[in-house]
């Protein structure tokens, strides 16, 4: 496997996925209700197909 992007063009998009995914875990951190539940799950599954 050859990494064929620039080293630090790697790392800040690693950076910014971790970022979202954080941004994520902080928005749902109280969800309580199905509804929010949902919302987590559908914003979830799209930032895991970025």
């Amino acid at each position: 496997m050859v990494l064929k992007v620039k080293w630090t063009e790697f790392k800040s998009s690693l950076e910014s996925f971790q970022s979202e995914g954080n941004a994520l875990i902080e928005k749902y951190k109280a969800a309580r209700t199905e509804d929010l539940l949902n919302e987590l799950k559908e914003d979830k599954q799209s930032w895991e197909t970025i």
